[in-house]
């Protein structure tokens, strides 16, 4: 059976000086939101929490986590010896700086990936098992909290490449919170797919986590 204590979906947002990781457990219990910027720099926390999902077989699970926020999140954990001697300010203008190559490498539409077996942490990709990545399905976060019904449909805040204040930070703390909390409760609706990709990589050696029902099929 999936344990929902080994499953934590995530959620980042990059500015020029300031990125934000929301972390939840997928049983709801516990969340957190890190910051990393010039005026709050939590990168040993956040590494220390990297840490524990890495040394825990903990999966992380994200919405188009493996075209975007996994690559940024890989890049920051290889560079981290370096980065961590460096201010707020800086280590966010950094990882603001993977966000954006990464977004440029999309535009072709084959994305810069990193694969399955040089994970640091092992991802589990709703958008991918979903085949939203099909042109002909493609649906994006906020439609499937307008699906789910949510009470609250945000969009992000600030416009792409905003320097933010201290204010605005917490606004972007709060909606990367929202967001990682929708993330969840569609996880927790795509269990029954997770289980079966489960089973059918025990059971033939393969590894179908992040394959779509079109792909297992074939």
């Amino acid at each position: 059976m999936v344990d929902l204590n080994k499953l934590f979906p995530y959620d980042i947002e990059t500015f020029p000086n300031a990125f934000t990781f929301a972390i939840v457990r997928a049983d709801g219990k516990w969340a957190k939101v890190f910051e990393i910027s010039e005026f709050n720099n939590e990168v040993e926390q956040l590494l220390k929490c990297l840490e524990y999902c890495k040394t825990n077989n903990i999966t992380l699970v994200g919405f188009n986590n493996i075209n975007f926020d996994y690559p940024v999140i890989h890049k920051f954990m290889k560079a981290i010896s370096k980065l961590r001697k460096k201010s707020g300010l800086e280590i966010a203008k950094t990882i603001y700086k993977f966000a954006q190559d990464q977004i440029d490498s999309m535009r072709g539409g084959f994305a810069s990936t990193v694969s399955a077996d040089e994970y640091i942490i092992p991802q589990i990709d709703l958008f991918k098992i979903n085949h939203f990545d099909n042109k002909a399905k493609m649906t994006s976060l906020k439609q499937i909290e307008f699906n789910m019904r949510l009470a609250n449909v945000q969009d992000l805040p600030f416009s792409v490449g905003t320097t933010l204040n201290q204010n605005e930070i917490v606004i972007l703390k709060k909606y990367n919170q929202h967001d990682v909390e929708a993330t969840r409760m569609f996880l927790l609706e795509c269990i029954p797919m997770i289980q079966l990709r489960e089973d059918l990589s025990n059971k033939y050696g393969l590894s179908l986590t992040n394959a779509s029902d079109s792909k297992i099929g074939s």
